[in-house]
């Protein structure tokens, strides 16, 4: 289907450089929607409002429901590292233009401030991955209030798409301030996980360390600093006062060393919230991070999980009145081996290479999935004491 698709859309563009047509039919407009994941084409009256339209918080989960996903916790961190890095390289240019006197030295960058949409976008992007997450993880913890605010088209629309709920509610979330987001996090993360603290206590357990890594001054707390943060941000992007455009010396724009501060205190806030899922959380909750902040490697946790489980159904057909099953499965594990060998040499050789996304790494956890998925039947079948998941 969407081979014809494509292929419909290519001979409606050679129709049109063919004939020179330079317009569209008064009565009649061809609608064209691209995006990563298909092609829509249809015919539209001119003004109509019932036109097709791409659902957004459908496209949304779309996007972000995949195996390379990048809604994740530690591309939140990630990207607000960057933002710091590309502050110290601003700072040295600043630093250029003040020897050679290319800038007043009274007022910023204009660009500076537009470094808080940034950061509290990374915050936005760490409450809406772990939502996820937590209920992709627990799905127990979707309530019928979730389901009201998703409109009804929308729950047509996943149906047909095969959308999941969590990845909706990812799309839907909103964070306007602290409060939301020490909300998100305590009610439907740390508190399942069963973590008592929510984001803001954890900000005010941070000891002199983490004012000392965040500049604060004396005044300043790490609460009132992501505070500011937020209501900064806001002003910025909804209003242009005289603070914006009026004359540079009245001109609130904010300093490279301001900016800095709100992003340092993000990062601790973020870092502070993953060392308790950490902490809490068990190995094979999505997403997790190592004490260090590094994703844990899924590959490796399917791994021993499925080593433990072969373990437990060796130990109970061994000890088992059936030796013939036993033998059965001593084979089923030779023949398992020589498998996944020719699995692996296949997915190396024959996969191809792409620039940005490791094609050859999902494929190998989807091989693990499977053999996961099987031998979770199989010990339960055969009564091998294991930990379901």
């Amino acid at each position: 289907m969407r081979a014809k698709t494509r292929e419909w859309v290519q001979d409606c563009l050679n129709w049109f450089a063919e004939t020179g047509a330079d317009f569209l039919p008064e009565s009649k407009s061809l609608v064209l929607t691209v995006n990563p994941h298909r092609y829509v084409a249809t015919e539209a009256s001119l003004g109509d409002e019932t036109m097709t339209r791409e659902n957004p918080h459908i496209d949304f989960a779309q996007s972000y429901s995949g195996e390379n996903s990048y809604l994740q916790a530690s591309i939140a961190l990630a990207r607000c590292r960057q933002l710091l890095d590309d502050l110290e390289q601003l700072e040295c240019v600043a630093d250029e233009a003040d020897k050679k006197k290319h800038r007043v030295p009274y007022f910023s960058f204009e660009i500076v401030s537009y470094y808080a949409v940034g950061f509290v976008t990374c915050l936005e992007w760490h409450a809406r991955s772990r939502l996820v997450d937590s209920v992709a993880f627990n799905p127990g913890l979707i309530e019928a209030e979730n389901f009201q605010a998703i409109p009804k088209q929308t729950l047509a629309t996943m149906m047909r798409e095969n959308v999941t709920v969590p990845h909706v509610m990812g799309a839907l979330l909103k964070i306007s301030d602290l409060d939301g987001y020490s909300e998100v996090f305590r009610r439907n993360v740390l508190e399942p996980l069963g973590c008592t603290l929510d984001p803001r206590a954890l900000l005010k357990a941070v000891g002199e360390t983490g004012r000392s890594y965040a500049e604060l001054r004396e005044c300043e707390t790490l609460i009132s600093v992501i505070s500011e943060l937020y209501s900064f941000r806001h002003h910025l992007v909804h209003e242009i006062a005289i603070s914006i455009v009026g004359p540079y010396p009245i001109r609130e724009t904010l300093t490279i060393d301001a900016a800095r501060r709100f992003g340092k205190a993000t990062l601790i806030l973020m870092q502070e919230v993953e060392k308790q899922i950490t902490k809490f959380a068990p190995k094979h909750f999505p997403h997790l991070l190592d004490d260090n902040f590094v994703p844990v490697s899924e590959f490796d946790v399917l791994k021993a999980r499925i080593d433990a489980l072969e373990k437990a159904i060796s130990a109970t057909l061994q000890g088992g009145d059936n030796p013939e099953a036993f033998k059965a499965w001593e084979d089923a594990q030779s023949a398992q081996r020589i498998v996944s060998e020719k699995y692996d040499e296949l997915i190396e050789v024959g996969l191809p290479h792409l620039r940005y996304i490791d094609v050859k790494a999902e494929v190998r956890v989807l091989v693990l999935r499977m053999r996961l998925d099987f031998l979770t039947t199989l010990a339960s079948e055969v009564g091998a004491a294991f930990e379901p998941l």
